[in-house]
């Protein structure tokens, strides 16, 4: 297998992943990678159309995480 450098690694292809990754890569001579977690699930309606979101529940793409509850937090 060969191997690649990279100038940066980006864990994590959420909104802010993604956007760090775009803006680095405006410099044509820096290489990025951005890892994310799972398999490609891009051709799964359910991950395609916003208003199937709620199909995805209970499924293997549904990590089921939790959050405690936050002291101090102000809901609006």
């Amino acid at each position: 297998m060969a191997t690649k450098e990279y100038d940066f690694i980006i864990v994590g292809g959420g909104t802010s992943g993604l956007v760090v990754a775009n803006r680095l890569t405006e410099d044509p001579g820096i290489q990025v990678l951005v890892v994310e977690a799972g398999s490609d699930q891009t051709e799964d309606p359910r991950v395609k159309i916003p208003a199937m979101y709620d199909a995805l529940k209970g499924t293997e793409l549904d990590w089921s995480f939790e959050s405690e509850v936050q002291v101090g937090l102000i809901l609006m």
